[in-house]
């Protein structure tokens, strides 16, 4: 194969390379798990196929031909084929955005977190972004991260963070889905001033 590490939108060229010429060699002597097989050609001794993963797996992928499926010109039974195992990562990672509040007075700040369904080496404070406040603080690892939100001064506008899809990758380089967008309504400071 040309890729034993399969992720989304990538599929794999299997090549079936024979030590003679068969006479019944075909796409239907080829067992596989972990994805489908397709576009089967070739002749004589060699031979190709496409191997698409399924969707949404991350179960590794196994390519056979057994013993017995085909004959060389004199009739003689082919030998198993030693198995092709490819890993499978078609699952897009997804991020969750949290907070301990639902609303902020004017000029408040609010601990955000992040939490992602698997590990990414490449999510970071660029890959967020916010109306009606500034992000500061960006720290974490793995698939945990927190920031600090700090509500723009003087505005009652609501507050929102998002994080875009495509703007990180997780160990297989699959891109992100769009995670739900936080809302945070602002309220008026409506305290009376006090002696501290």
């Amino acid at each position: 194969t040309d890729d034993s590490a399969l992720r989304i939108g990538e599929t794999a060229t299997l090549i079936f390379t024979l030590n003679e010429t068969p006479t019944t060699f075909g796409a239907n002597d080829v067992s596989v798990t972990g994805g489908t097989l397709s576009n089967f050609a070739g002749s004589g001794s060699s031979y190709t196929a496409t191997f698409t993963p399924t969707p949404d797996s991350t179960t590794a992928a196994t390519v056979n031909v057994a013993g017995g499926t085909f004959t060389d010109a004199a009739g003689n039974n082919n030998t198993a084929a030693t198995q092709l195992d490819m890993t499978v990562d078609t699952v897009a990672p997804t991020v969750t955005i949290g907070t301990q509040y639902s609303t902020l007075r004017v000029g408040e700040r609010a601990t955000l977190s992040f939490t992602l369904s698997e590990t990414s080496t490449t999510f970071g404070a660029g890959d967020v972004s916010v109306t009606g406040g500034i992000l500061s603080n960006f720290a974490g690892s793995g698939s945990s991260y927190t920031a600090t939100l700090t509500q723009t001064a003087s505005s009652t506008s609501t507050a929102t963070v998002n994080v875009a899809a495509s703007t990180f990758t997780d160990a297989a380089g699959n891109n992100n889905t769009a995670a739900t967008q936080l809302t945070l309504t602002v309220v008026p400071d409506t305290s009376p001033p006090a002696f501290v």
